[in-house]
């Protein structure tokens, strides 16, 4: 759709000259009057087509910040609305790390990555939900959604996991000793 408005605006979309006769003249004192004002209308017609298929995707979430304790379960919610054929996938970031979790295409294919195979369950409206929460599962959780156009939204959730470190030693006889 783009390629066709851009071609129009390449050839001015005038009507006092055709096209093919201006073709090389570029904006020269003879033409400029007559084509600068189909410009802007073009300019105008691929703004509000572009604003349309920006504001095609909405991702809604009545929580986004979350506080849950190691091992819980925690249920990022959210209500995605699309046009079009979407993509989800959330992301988790905490200082250097960034990963992926997962992506999907509702009704299509879920595909989680193996570090969270055994932990997330995937959802059509774009929720996602994490199991047995670790302390290294604090951090920032981006659920991105993609339509095939190319336009894409994000929304962000922030986690914070409560519970302490678990550490294990083994005395002389090889008995393991666990505190937490």
């Amino acid at each position: 759709m783009f390629i066709a408005i851009i071609l129009l605006l390449y050839e001015g979309f005038n009507v006092n000259e055709p096209p093919l006769a201006r073709k090389g003249k570029g904006l020269t004192q003879n033409n400029h009057l007559s084509t600068w004002p189909s410009y802007l209308h073009m300019y105008s017609f691929v703004f509000l087509l572009h604003t349309l298929e920006a504001g095609a995707i909405s991702i809604q979430s009545p929580q986004r910040s979350l506080t849950r304790s190691v091992q819980d379960d925690v249920f990022f919610s959210v209500d995605v609305t699309c046009n079009g054929v979407h993509t989800i996938q959330w992301t988790f970031m905490s200082g250097a790390v960034s990963r992926t979790i997962g992506t999907w295409q509702p009704g299509v294919y879920t595909n989680i990555t193996v570090d969270y195979l055994s932990r997330v369950q995937s959802f059509d409206n774009g929720s996602m939900g994490l199991s047995d929460l670790r302390l290294q599962d604090a951090g920032y959780y981006v659920v991105t959604v993609a339509e095939r156009g190319g336009s894409s939204q994000d929304a962000g959730f922030v986690l914070k996991v409560n519970g302490e470190w678990a550490w294990a030693s083994a005395n002389k006889r090889g008995t393991l000793l666990v505190k937490t």
